[in-house]
């Protein structure tokens, strides 16, 4: 059997939702069907790194293609996550509350507080 994508018209209804998650702005899109079933997902995060963003992007994009091949949102939730979970990909808790805190990278020296003590000395 050979799986079939179902079209979805640029004309059909979206739903735009903005979010706050451990401190990050998102921004959710949707695309439906003309039978108001969800396509196809968009996620963008203005102030993240370059890579984070597209991370996200392909997470995304897999959720689409899934969606449009007819697996719906739920499976993917009960039976994906789940799995990531096991191998230790996706966390149920975190220490910080941003992402350089979950990754354990350092933060970053204050570059302009590193120039004020510089001009004044």
């Amino acid at each position: 059997m050979k799986p079939t994508t179902r079209k979805r018209l640029s004309s059909t209804p979206s739903v735009f939702q903005k979010a706050i998650v451990g401190g990050h702005k998102v921004y959710l899109r949707t695309g439906e069907y003309q039978d108001g079933k969800l396509g196809e997902i968009f996620i963008d995060m203005h102030k993240e790194g370059a890579g984070f963003r597209a991370m996200m992007n392909n997470f995304a994009i897999a959720i689409s293609i899934g969606l449009q091949y007819g697996v719906p949102l739920e499976e993917f939730v009960e039976n994906v996550v789940p799995e990531l979970q096991r191998r230790g990909l996706f966390r149920t808790q975190y220490e910080g509350t941003t992402l350089r805190d979950h990754l354990g990278l350092p933060r970053p020296a204050n570059l302009l507080a590193r120039q004020r003590a510089t001009v004044g000395d």
